[in-house]
């Protein structure tokens, strides 16, 4: 892992830390709505992603990598 991979993640973490009060008030206690579900998937899609990316690549999870042709 590279060291500004790194810091990118340490920062984001601390952001989802330091705004989930907020969130919380102003997003999960407000009727749903499309701006909602939008403001939810942009904000939670990384997670989502960086489990299927270490999923894929630490335990291997049944991907193999495509030989050059």
């Amino acid at each position: 892992m590279r060291i500004e991979s790194a810091a990118e993640e340490r920062t984001e973490l601390y952001d989802y830390i330091l705004n989930l009060s907020k969130e919380v008030e102003f997003i999960w206690h407000s009727p749903l709505q499309t701006t909602t579900v939008l403001y939810i998937v942009c904000r939670y899609f990384p997670f989502v992603d960086l489990i299927f990316d270490v999923a894929t690549v630490e335990v291997g999870f049944g991907i193999r990598p495509m030989k050059d042709m």
